[in-house]
Protein backbone atom coordinates (compact mmCIF):
# COMPACT_ATOMS: atom_id res chain seq x y z
CA UNK A 1 0.00 0.00 0.00
CA UNK A 2 1.28 3.55 -0.68
CA UNK A 3 2.67 4.93 2.92
CA UNK A 4 1.11 8.10 3.56
CA UNK A 5 4.04 10.29 5.13
CA UNK A 6 2.57 13.90 3.64
CA UNK A 7 3.63 17.09 5.30
CA UNK A 8 0.56 19.15 6.23
CA UNK A 9 1.51 22.76 7.32
CA UNK A 10 0.76 21.77 11.00
CA UNK A 11 3.06 18.95 10.31
CA UNK A 12 6.25 21.58 8.44
CA UNK A 13 5.66 23.62 11.63
CA UNK A 14 6.00 20.87 14.12
CA UNK A 15 9.50 20.29 11.84
CA UNK A 16 10.35 23.86 11.81
CA UNK A 17 10.43 23.46 16.04
CA UNK A 18 12.00 20.64 16.63
CA UNK A 19 15.84 20.05 17.84
CA UNK A 20 18.74 19.79 14.92
CA UNK A 21 20.10 16.35 15.42
CA UNK A 22 22.61 14.72 13.55
CA UNK A 23 22.14 12.95 10.67
CA UNK A 24 23.67 9.90 8.70
CA UNK A 25 23.57 8.50 5.61
CA UNK A 26 26.61 5.41 4.97
CA UNK A 27 29.64 6.99 6.59
CA UNK A 28 28.79 10.45 6.39
CA UNK A 29 27.68 12.05 10.08
CA UNK A 30 26.93 15.91 10.06
CA UNK A 31 26.08 17.23 13.50
CA UNK A 32 24.08 21.18 13.12
CA UNK A 33 25.71 23.42 11.32
CA UNK A 34 27.63 20.58 9.49
CA UNK A 35 28.67 19.23 6.21
CA UNK A 36 30.24 15.88 5.63
CA UNK A 37 31.63 13.42 3.05
CA UNK A 38 31.57 9.66 2.95
CA UNK A 39 30.20 6.44 1.20
CA UNK A 40 27.41 4.48 1.37
CA UNK A 41 28.64 1.22 1.44
CA UNK A 42 27.47 -1.50 -0.98
CA UNK A 43 28.62 -4.88 -0.18
CA UNK A 44 29.81 -7.49 -2.31
CA UNK A 45 26.94 -10.36 -3.43
CA UNK A 46 26.96 -12.25 -6.63
CA UNK A 47 28.79 -9.75 -8.10
CA UNK A 48 31.26 -6.98 -6.53
CA UNK A 49 30.63 -4.47 -3.72
CA UNK A 50 31.39 -0.75 -4.09
CA UNK A 51 30.98 2.91 -2.89
CA UNK A 52 28.45 5.63 -3.63
CA UNK A 53 29.59 8.90 -2.95
CA UNK A 54 27.37 10.94 -0.20
CA UNK A 55 27.08 14.49 1.38
CA UNK A 56 24.99 15.23 3.72
CA UNK A 57 24.16 18.58 5.38
CA UNK A 58 23.17 19.35 8.37
CA UNK A 59 21.26 22.88 8.85
CA UNK A 60 22.20 25.29 11.98
CA UNK A 61 18.31 25.47 11.90
CA UNK A 62 15.57 22.91 12.70
CA UNK A 63 13.83 21.98 9.05
CA UNK A 64 12.62 19.63 6.23
CA UNK A 65 15.18 16.87 4.73
CA UNK A 66 15.65 17.04 0.89
CA UNK A 67 17.40 14.28 -0.65
CA UNK A 68 19.40 15.15 -4.18
CA UNK A 69 19.76 12.00 -6.18
CA UNK A 70 21.53 11.84 -9.33
CA UNK A 71 23.82 9.33 -11.45
CA UNK A 72 21.42 6.59 -11.35
CA UNK A 73 22.73 6.47 -15.37
CA UNK A 74 26.43 6.93 -15.27
CA UNK A 75 26.87 8.83 -18.74
CA UNK A 76 24.00 11.42 -17.64
CA UNK A 77 26.89 13.76 -17.20
CA UNK A 78 25.40 17.29 -16.68
CA UNK A 79 22.86 16.03 -13.62
CA UNK A 80 26.29 14.49 -11.48
CA UNK A 81 28.58 17.33 -12.11
CA UNK A 82 25.45 19.93 -11.08
CA UNK A 83 25.50 18.15 -7.76
CA UNK A 84 28.50 17.53 -6.85
CA UNK A 85 29.21 21.34 -8.07
CA UNK A 86 26.11 21.99 -5.83
CA UNK A 87 27.52 20.00 -2.59
CA UNK A 88 30.34 22.91 -2.50
CA UNK A 89 27.94 26.05 -2.58
CA UNK A 90 26.07 24.47 0.41
CA UNK A 91 26.43 26.74 3.54
CA UNK A 92 24.94 24.50 6.33
CA UNK A 93 25.51 27.46 8.74
CA UNK A 94 22.44 29.58 6.90
CA UNK A 95 20.76 26.00 6.16
CA UNK A 96 17.17 25.26 7.98
CA UNK A 97 16.80 21.55 7.55
CA UNK A 98 19.06 19.04 5.91
CA UNK A 99 20.34 17.84 2.62
CA UNK A 100 21.55 14.49 1.30
CA UNK A 101 23.34 14.85 -2.16
CA UNK A 102 24.04 11.48 -3.81
CA UNK A 103 26.09 12.88 -7.15
CA UNK A 104 26.57 9.06 -8.37
CA UNK A 105 24.79 6.40 -8.01
CA UNK A 106 25.84 4.19 -11.14
CA UNK A 107 29.35 4.44 -10.47
CA UNK A 108 30.59 1.44 -13.11
CA UNK A 109 29.04 3.28 -15.56
CA UNK A 110 30.31 6.37 -14.85
CA UNK A 111 34.19 4.90 -15.15
CA UNK A 112 33.36 2.86 -18.35
CA UNK A 113 31.12 5.84 -20.07
CA UNK A 114 28.26 3.34 -20.40
CA UNK A 115 24.81 4.42 -21.36
CA UNK A 116 21.96 3.20 -19.76
CA UNK A 117 22.79 0.21 -18.00
CA UNK A 118 25.08 -1.01 -14.94
CA UNK A 119 28.29 -2.93 -16.99
CA UNK A 120 28.63 -4.57 -13.73
CA UNK A 121 25.07 -6.78 -13.94
CA UNK A 122 23.43 -5.16 -17.14
CA UNK A 123 20.46 -4.04 -15.40
CA UNK A 124 19.20 0.00 -15.55
CA UNK A 125 19.19 0.65 -11.66
CA UNK A 126 16.42 3.24 -12.40
CA UNK A 127 14.41 0.15 -13.49
CA UNK A 128 14.79 -2.33 -9.97
CA UNK A 129 13.69 -0.56 -6.84
CA UNK A 130 13.26 -0.60 -3.98
CA UNK A 131 16.03 -3.03 -4.39
CA UNK A 132 16.93 -6.01 -2.34
CA UNK A 133 19.89 -6.80 -0.28
CA UNK A 134 20.54 -9.73 -1.83
CA UNK A 135 20.27 -8.81 -5.51
CA UNK A 136 23.01 -8.44 -8.11
CA UNK A 137 24.91 -5.02 -7.47
CA UNK A 138 21.83 -2.65 -9.35
CA UNK A 139 19.33 -4.09 -6.87
CA UNK A 140 22.03 -3.31 -3.57
CA UNK A 141 22.32 -0.13 -4.80
CA UNK A 142 18.64 0.33 -5.57
CA UNK A 143 17.69 -0.82 -1.32
CA UNK A 144 20.83 0.75 -0.01
CA UNK A 145 19.18 4.61 -1.75
CA UNK A 146 15.65 3.65 -0.94
CA UNK A 147 16.45 2.82 3.15
CA UNK A 148 19.46 5.03 3.59
CA UNK A 149 18.13 8.08 0.96
CA UNK A 150 14.40 8.05 0.50
CA UNK A 151 13.75 6.87 3.59
CA UNK A 152 15.03 9.71 5.82
CA UNK A 153 13.48 12.47 3.24
CA UNK A 154 11.14 14.24 3.32
CA UNK A 155 11.18 15.71 -0.22
CA UNK A 156 13.00 14.28 -2.89
CA UNK A 157 14.42 15.33 -6.39
CA UNK A 158 16.01 12.62 -8.80
CA UNK A 159 18.54 14.22 -11.41
CA UNK A 160 18.79 12.97 -15.23
CA UNK A 161 19.72 14.20 -18.09
CA UNK A 162 21.04 13.33 -22.03
CA UNK A 163 22.72 9.72 -22.34
CA UNK A 164 25.26 9.30 -25.07
CA UNK A 165 22.37 9.10 -27.47
CA UNK A 166 20.31 11.51 -26.48
CA UNK A 167 20.08 15.28 -27.64
CA UNK A 168 17.73 16.52 -25.39
CA UNK A 169 15.83 19.68 -24.12
CA UNK A 170 15.64 20.36 -20.62
CA UNK A 171 12.30 19.29 -18.57
CA UNK A 172 10.84 17.70 -15.49
CA UNK A 173 8.43 15.52 -14.78
CA UNK A 174 5.46 15.61 -12.33
CA UNK A 175 4.50 12.33 -10.91
CA UNK A 176 0.87 12.37 -10.52
CA UNK A 177 -0.43 9.90 -7.80
CA UNK A 178 -4.32 11.45 -7.49
CA UNK A 179 -3.63 12.05 -3.82
CA UNK A 180 -4.18 15.94 -3.89
CA UNK A 181 -2.29 17.06 -1.43
CA UNK A 182 1.31 15.06 -2.45
CA UNK A 183 0.37 15.82 -6.28
CA UNK A 184 0.09 19.55 -5.41
CA UNK A 185 3.29 19.71 -3.10
CA UNK A 186 5.03 18.08 -5.97
CA UNK A 187 3.61 20.71 -8.58
CA UNK A 188 5.11 23.40 -5.96
CA UNK A 189 8.62 21.88 -6.42
CA UNK A 190 8.59 22.08 -9.79
CA UNK A 191 7.03 25.56 -10.66
CA UNK A 192 9.86 26.55 -7.95
CA UNK A 193 12.43 24.44 -10.30
CA UNK A 194 11.01 26.34 -12.99
CA UNK A 195 11.54 24.18 -16.08
CA UNK A 196 10.31 25.21 -19.63
CA UNK A 197 8.67 21.69 -19.91
CA UNK A 198 6.41 19.53 -17.95
CA UNK A 199 5.75 15.98 -18.58
CA UNK A 200 2.75 14.39 -16.33
CA UNK A 201 3.41 11.04 -15.43
CA UNK A 202 0.34 9.21 -14.35
CA UNK A 203 1.20 6.97 -11.11
CA UNK A 204 -1.47 6.36 -9.25
CA UNK A 205 -2.28 2.98 -7.42
CA UNK A 206 1.60 2.75 -7.19
CA UNK A 207 3.12 0.42 -4.32
CA UNK A 208 6.30 0.13 -2.54
CA UNK A 209 6.31 -3.33 -4.21
CA UNK A 210 5.40 -2.20 -7.98
CA UNK A 211 7.16 0.92 -7.74
CA UNK A 212 10.41 0.15 -9.86
CA UNK A 213 11.75 3.32 -10.48
CA UNK A 214 13.63 6.34 -7.92
CA UNK A 215 10.55 8.95 -8.39
CA UNK A 216 7.94 6.26 -8.35
CA UNK A 217 8.89 4.56 -5.66
CA UNK A 218 9.67 7.71 -3.45
CA UNK A 219 6.12 9.25 -4.40
CA UNK A 220 4.98 5.26 -3.15
CA UNK A 221 6.57 6.47 0.16
CA UNK A 222 4.65 9.13 0.44
CA UNK A 223 7.43 11.76 -0.53
CA UNK A 224 6.93 14.09 -2.75
CA UNK A 225 9.09 13.69 -5.43
CA UNK A 226 10.20 15.68 -8.94
CA UNK A 227 12.44 14.25 -11.57
CA UNK A 228 14.23 17.22 -13.50
CA UNK A 229 16.72 16.51 -16.56
CA UNK A 230 19.49 18.83 -18.09
CA UNK A 231 22.28 18.17 -20.63
CA UNK A 232 22.89 16.26 -23.67
CA UNK A 233 24.68 13.91 -26.12
CA UNK A 234 26.72 12.92 -23.07
CA UNK A 235 28.10 16.46 -22.19
CA UNK A 236 26.56 19.11 -20.65
CA UNK A 237 27.05 23.37 -20.94
CA UNK A 238 27.20 25.74 -17.84
CA UNK A 239 23.98 26.55 -19.05
CA UNK A 240 22.55 23.11 -18.51
CA UNK A 241 24.39 23.47 -15.21
CA UNK A 242 23.00 27.04 -14.09
CA UNK A 243 19.40 25.23 -14.96
CA UNK A 244 19.85 22.18 -12.10
CA UNK A 245 21.77 24.28 -9.71
CA UNK A 246 19.49 27.66 -9.82
CA UNK A 247 16.63 25.22 -9.71
CA UNK A 248 17.56 23.34 -6.85
CA UNK A 249 18.14 26.10 -4.75
CA UNK A 250 15.17 27.91 -6.09
CA UNK A 251 13.21 24.76 -4.74
CA UNK A 252 15.19 25.06 -1.57
CA UNK A 253 14.37 28.76 -1.16
CA UNK A 254 10.00 27.67 -1.46
CA UNK A 255 10.78 24.77 1.07
CA UNK A 256 11.96 27.71 3.56
CA UNK A 257 15.43 25.84 3.62
CA UNK A 258 17.09 29.06 2.20
CA UNK A 259 16.78 32.63 3.42
CA UNK A 260 16.19 34.31 0.22
CA UNK A 261 13.22 35.25 -2.18
CA UNK A 262 11.59 32.81 -4.29
CA UNK A 263 12.28 33.79 -7.67
CA UNK A 264 8.88 33.77 -9.48
CA UNK A 265 7.65 30.82 -11.75
CA UNK A 266 7.75 31.14 -15.32
CA UNK A 267 4.86 29.52 -17.37
CA UNK A 268 5.57 26.18 -17.94
CA UNK A 269 4.23 24.20 -21.04
CA UNK A 270 2.52 21.13 -19.97
CA UNK A 271 3.06 17.69 -21.72
CA UNK A 272 -0.17 15.73 -21.80
CA UNK A 273 1.45 12.73 -23.24
CA UNK A 274 4.56 11.96 -25.36
CA UNK A 275 5.22 9.51 -28.56
CA UNK A 276 8.42 7.18 -28.95
CA UNK A 277 8.88 7.04 -33.18
CA UNK A 278 11.03 4.21 -33.27
CA UNK A 279 13.14 3.45 -36.32
CA UNK A 280 11.48 0.96 -39.65
CA UNK A 281 14.62 -0.12 -40.37
CA UNK A 282 18.60 0.16 -39.40
CA UNK A 283 21.27 2.07 -41.38
CA UNK A 284 21.82 5.56 -40.54
CA UNK A 285 19.98 8.06 -39.34
CA UNK A 286 19.78 11.48 -40.59
CA UNK A 287 17.58 14.12 -38.32
CA UNK A 288 16.01 17.24 -39.77
CA UNK A 289 14.01 18.67 -36.56
CA UNK A 290 15.88 19.89 -33.76
CA UNK A 291 15.56 19.33 -29.70
CA UNK A 292 13.15 21.64 -28.31
CA UNK A 293 11.19 22.45 -31.90
CA UNK A 294 7.63 22.30 -32.52
CA UNK A 295 6.64 19.88 -35.75
CA UNK A 296 3.55 19.68 -37.10
CA UNK A 297 1.82 16.12 -37.80
CA UNK A 298 2.66 14.63 -41.26
CA UNK A 299 5.90 16.58 -41.04
CA UNK A 300 9.08 14.77 -42.19
CA UNK A 301 11.41 14.96 -39.13
CA UNK A 302 14.38 12.84 -40.71
CA UNK A 303 15.38 9.93 -43.03
CA UNK A 304 17.30 6.98 -42.47
CA UNK A 305 19.79 5.70 -45.71
CA UNK A 306 20.96 2.15 -45.79
CA UNK A 307 25.32 1.23 -45.12
CA UNK A 308 25.90 3.14 -48.98
CA UNK A 309 24.44 6.16 -48.11
CA UNK A 310 21.07 5.38 -50.27
CA UNK A 311 17.79 7.22 -48.90
CA UNK A 312 15.97 3.87 -46.70
CA UNK A 313 13.12 5.95 -45.26
CA UNK A 314 11.50 9.01 -44.27
CA UNK A 315 10.86 9.49 -40.49
CA UNK A 316 7.41 11.61 -39.91
CA UNK A 317 5.70 13.20 -36.71
CA UNK A 318 2.65 10.81 -35.96
CA UNK A 319 0.91 14.06 -34.32
CA UNK A 320 1.82 17.70 -33.65
CA UNK A 321 4.22 17.47 -30.61
CA UNK A 322 7.81 19.31 -29.35
CA UNK A 323 10.72 17.70 -29.72
CA UNK A 324 12.15 16.78 -26.27
CA UNK A 325 15.11 14.81 -27.40
CA UNK A 326 16.20 12.56 -30.71
CA UNK A 327 18.89 10.50 -31.01
CA UNK A 328 22.56 11.86 -30.95
CA UNK A 329 24.13 9.50 -32.74
CA UNK A 330 23.78 8.83 -36.93
CA UNK A 331 23.01 4.70 -35.53
CA UNK A 332 19.73 3.86 -36.61
CA UNK A 333 18.51 -0.05 -35.24
CA UNK A 334 15.13 -1.32 -35.82
CA UNK A 335 12.53 -1.02 -33.20
CA UNK A 336 14.72 1.63 -31.24
CA UNK A 337 13.90 5.19 -30.49
CA UNK A 338 14.80 8.27 -33.05
CA UNK A 339 12.60 10.99 -31.57
CA UNK A 340 11.12 11.29 -28.29
CA UNK A 341 7.55 13.42 -28.62
CA UNK A 342 5.64 15.65 -26.30
CA UNK A 343 1.88 16.66 -26.98
CA UNK A 344 1.04 20.19 -25.53
CA UNK A 345 -1.88 19.56 -22.84
CA UNK A 346 -5.43 21.59 -23.44
CA UNK A 347 -6.88 23.65 -21.25
CA UNK A 348 -5.94 23.85 -17.63
CA UNK A 349 -3.40 21.05 -17.87
CA UNK A 350 -3.19 21.08 -13.69
CA UNK A 351 -6.28 19.92 -13.78
CA UNK A 352 -6.31 16.93 -16.49
CA UNK A 353 -6.10 13.47 -15.41
CA UNK A 354 -2.48 12.37 -17.26
CA UNK A 355 -1.93 9.67 -18.96
CA UNK A 356 0.82 6.46 -18.56
CA UNK A 357 4.48 8.06 -19.08
CA UNK A 358 7.53 6.85 -19.28
CA UNK A 359 11.11 7.62 -17.54
CA UNK A 360 14.61 7.75 -18.07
Amino acid sequence: MLVSLLLTGSALQAIASEPVTPIQVGTAVAKHGQVSRGEILIDAGSDSGYSIPVIVANGERPGPTLALIGGLHGAEFASIVALQKLSTQIDASRLSGRVIIVPLVNVAAFDAVARHLNPVDGKNINRVFPGSVSGTQSERAAYAVTTQVIDQANYVIDYHGGDIDEDQHPYAYWIQTGIAQLDASELDMLLAYGPDYIIKFAAAGLTVETAKLLPTQAVARGKPTITVDAGRAGTYTAADLATLIDGTFNVMASLEMLDRPVKAPKKPTYIERFIYVKSEGTGTFYPLAARGQHVRKGQKIGYVTDRYGMPSFDVVAPESAVVLYLNSTPSAVQGEQLFYLGVPAQGDATQRPAKFGGGT
